[in-house]
């Protein structure tokens, strides 16, 4: 329910954003990505790293979104380093519950 909410107030506040490219952060139910694409994205403006195999697997599959098999700060670089989103992101949305390099510590054993 939570969750539910929380993506129903991101997709309506980004109703009016200029610029579509879309960072979120997406487990392998892809919720958030289904809330933006029903609210008018395009599976081409929503970019979703997940480091986890399982996760990346299934939004990547899915055909929803642009998944990367990446943590979020290896693929914050990668953007950085190799310009790979003309124009930047015009959302952000990082519900995290780990770490920057993809949950891989010793206080969390899956990423």
């Amino acid at each position: 329910p939570y969750k539910a909410k929380s993506n129903n107030i991101l997709a309506e506040m980004g109703r009016d954003i200029v610029c579509r490219n879309c960072l979120v952060l997406d487990a392998a139910t892809h919720l958030t990505t289904k809330r933006l694409l029903g609210e008018g994205w395009h599976s081409r403006e929503i970019y979703v790293p997940n480091a986890c195999d399982d996760a990346y697997d299934a939004l990547r599959s899915s055909g929803n979104c642009r998944a990367y098999k990446l943590s979020l700060s290896d693929f914050v670089r990668e953007c950085s380093q190799k310009n790979l989103v003309k124009g930047g992101f015009g959302l952000v949305y990082l519900d995290y519950c780990s770490t920057l390099d993809g949950g891989y510590s010793r206080f969390n054993t899956s990423p």
